[in-house]
């Protein structure tokens, strides 16, 4: 991140949207300024599907920025996930996608509330986005190798995160499961510990990449 920070980035993000013939997609891996509240908004309410940045990658080499597709958000849902990001200072970005063998297609997004606009800055970032890339595909791949049976939730484990995967609050939590907000707050540390995270959105990557909560 120190390299591209000097031109107004304040966080990258590399995912892969579809996997290779029989392999599943990694989630995501993020550099530099983690808006946990944003990430947690946009897996919770699939903004995925109809992000025009993702829809446009899939389509394309060329590296493009976000104003560059603004105009094919022609639905209040589709416009939502612009709203949505400038809402958490996220007003411009950068995606550079990447298409690999046998059909894989992910991409390194990098936002901003402002970006240099020069063309060296670009190539720079276009560069940056596919090093990016590679090194967050080879980590989720060795993740990926590591012993899964250690990270089985128990069940009352599996109820937190299942209700923290639909958005809910500690409190509203206890209410659902019955227990107290100190023990969800409890069952949570336990979880970040368990999965080697630092907060929710982290830890909700990790399960759904586990696929803990269908066990």
């Amino acid at each position: 991140m120190d390299l591209v920070q000097p031109f107004g980035v304040i966080t990258a993000s590399c995912v892969e949207v579809r996997a290779a013939i029989d392999e599943e997609p990694f989630l995501g891996t993020v550099f530099g300024k983690r808006d946990t509240e944003y990430l947690t908004r946009y897996r919770r309410e699939n903004f995925a599907q109809r992000d025009v940045a993702i829809i446009t990658a899939l389509r394309t080499e060329d590296p493009f920025s976000w104003n560059d597709v603004k105009h094919k958000a022609n639905s209040s849902e589709r416009q939502e996930v612009f709203n949505a990001a400038s809402e958490h200072g996220y007003n411009e970005g950068w995606i550079v996608p990447h298409h690999g063998v046998a059909g894989s297609a992910g991409l390194t997004t990098f936002v901003a509330d402002k970006l240099c606009d020069a063309p060296e800055t670009k190539r720079l970032l276009t560069y940056a986005g596919l090093m990016f890339y590679r090194y967050a595909r080879r980590h989720a791949q060795s993740a990926t190798t590591s012993d899964a049976a250690s990270l089985q939730l128990s069940r009352r484990q599996h109820e937190v995160a299942y209700w923290v995967s639909q958005g809910k609050t500690n409190w509203e939590i206890s209410r659902l499961v019955g227990i107290k907000e100190r023990t969800v707050h409890r069952h949570l540390e336990i979880l970040r510990k368990k999965l080697e995270v630092r907060n929710r959105a982290e830890m909700l990557a990790k399960i759904y990449k586990y696929h803990l909560l269908e066990a």
